[in-house]
């Protein structure tokens, strides 16, 4: 059967190709590896089968149009008849992911709110930073002196003969 690439498996059945990589982790859609020279390099690549897409994603949303130049618009796909349900489906998908997506962000805006809530707190309550001890250390250094002037002057006076 013919294997294509992970970008042309997502442009076949018009999903991205992290959509692609996503559902082949997740085994949904199984895939092979092979090994390619890049640079000199063998490089490991994943490969999938035409029919694991048709059996996945149903018919093929492309045609057989020549690819456009980069610069035109990108082509956006129609609702037709067959194409209905399969796009149906992916549109729902993404619908959950987006609702998913949401809940996660609420779930993270609450967290960071309660985060916040916590460090402010702690600011709140944290020690006081200690005094600046050198003004102690100055008074105590006045007072020595004071006494030592004190006594210079009062013991001579006790001890004169009298």
């Amino acid at each position: 059967m013919a294997t294509v690439s992970i970008s042309e498996a997502a442009r076949l059945v018009g999903v991205s190709r992290k959509t692609i990589q996503r559902h082949i982790d997740t085994g949904k859609l199984s895939a092979t590896m092979s090994q390619d020279n890049v640079s000199g390099r063998p490089t490991p690549l994943r490969h999938v089968e035409t029919s694991e897409l048709l059996r996945v994603y149903g018919k093929f949303v492309t045609s057989d149009i020549a690819p456009q130049p980069a610069t035109s618009t990108p082509n956006v796909p129609t609702l037709s008849q067959p194409n209905d349900a399969a796009l149906s489906q992916v549109i729902e998908a993404q619908k959950e992911t987006i609702d998913l997506l949401k809940r996660h962000v609420d779930e993270l805006t609450i967290e960071k709110r309660d985060l916040r809530a916590q460090v402010i707190g702690l600011l709140e309550y944290r020690k006081p930073a200690p005094a600046n001890k050198k003004w102690q250390t100055a008074i105590l250094g006045v007072l020595v002196i004071g006494l030592a002037v004190a006594a210079a002057i009062t013991i001579p006076l006790w001890w004169r003969p009298h």
